[in-house]
């Protein structure tokens, strides 16, 4: 083991992702994206965790992405998409509980399911458009159900970014 955790060499992570894009017009383009995985541990030697079952993540995202829609050179895109998310796997914690009287450390094994409540689900809108020959302004709105994959949480972001050539 190498600290508290184990060493991180003993944990192996395989993954498919599939990516595509198709153009439905010439302005008009439908993407997407696909990530599966699987995550296992050999076996843990030491370190506060004890025990890992292989772990399957996913994630996906789906697109529409328009052009010249209010100007020329402009773009509107629409997503939804969810970000990585643990779908299944159990984790057992040694979590020290107490010491005898002779300094020996006695343990308790605490098992929990890595599975999250919720599935969070993005949704994407952004506009692009040159205001000038070199400059590029983008907006973007995205809104989160069960926002950190917990049931129930919503959560909101807006953002611009403004790049110059010179």
């Amino acid at each position: 083991a190498s600290g508290a955790f184990a060493d991180p060499a003993d944990t192996a992570i395989t993954a498919l992702s599939l990516s595509a894009n198709a153009s439905l017009t010439p302005r008009l383009t439908i993407f997407g994206g696909l990530e599966y995985g699987v995550a296992t541990r050999d076996a843990v030697q030491g370190g506060l965790v004890s025990g890992l079952d292989p772990v399957t993540f996913s994630g996906f995202q789906l697109g529409l992405r328009a052009t010249d829609v209010f100007t020329s050179d402009d773009r509107v895109t629409v997503t939804a998409s969810q970000p990585l998310r643990a779908e299944n796997g159990t984790r057992s914690l040694d979590i020290p509980a107490g010491r005898s009287r002779d300094g020996t450390i006695a343990y308790e094994t605490i098992t929990g399911a890595l599975s999250p409540s919720g599935r969070q689900i993005d949704l994407g809108l952004s506009y692009q458009f040159s205001p000038s020959d070199r400059a590029v302004l983008d907006f973007g709105f995205v809104y989160s159900l069960d926002a950190g994959h917990v049931q129930g949480q919503e959560a909101a972001a807006l953002a611009a970014a403004y790049r110059q050539q010179f």
